[in-house]
């Protein structure tokens, strides 16, 4: 109120007229391009809100692709993981048979030359056999006397062979 005392009637009057006239001549020069400008700026806030949006659904777009093509990349791997320890088995299954081959032919070849070997070892036994059957012979003849020194020099042969076993 002791604003409306300082000021008189005719200069409150003016002011408003002042006023209106300062309206009346911005809003013929300077309004239509306040509201291009608003216009430009409300279109450029708009644009920029929907390109914003794009690119917030283009986000979820590739989101939910890369989590499929990993999902797809995990299944591969899975996949690829099972085949993997598959041939590994498939592997070790023939590492073992073959293994069980290999000992089977060293098997057969150390039975052949342990047949050998006791074939071998018969043919020298026949043999010492025969020389001591000769020299017995040889002693029996040497000594054919009686029955009773047959016999003793049987029983001289046998207990030699005993001990050759």
């Amino acid at each position: 109120m002791a604003i409306l005392k300082l000021l008189s009637a005719n200069e409150l009057v003016t002011q408003i007229v002042n006023f209106l006239i300062l309206l009346f001549i911005m809003r013929i020069f300077f309004w239509k391009r306040v509201l291009a400008f608003l216009d430009e700026r409300k279109a450029r806030i708009e644009a920029e809100f929907k390109s914003a949006q794009d690119a917030k659904r283009s986000a979820e777009t590739l989101r939910a692709e890369y989590e499929k093509d990993l999902k797809s990349i995990e299944a591969r791997a899975i996949v690829t993981m099972q085949e993997a320890v598959a041939q590994g088995k498939k592997h070790a299954e023939e590492i073992v048979k073959k293994a069980h081959v290999e000992a089977q032919t060293v098997i057969e070849v150390a039975r052949s030359a342990m047949h050998a070997e006791v074939l071998k070892e018969r043919e020298a036994i026949k043999e010492d056999i025969v020389n001591l059957a000769m020299q017995a012979m040889g002693a029996v003849i040497e000594e054919k006397l009686t029955e009773e020194s047959d016999k003793k020099i049987i029983g001289e042969f046998l207990d030699k062979m005993d001990v050759k076993k």
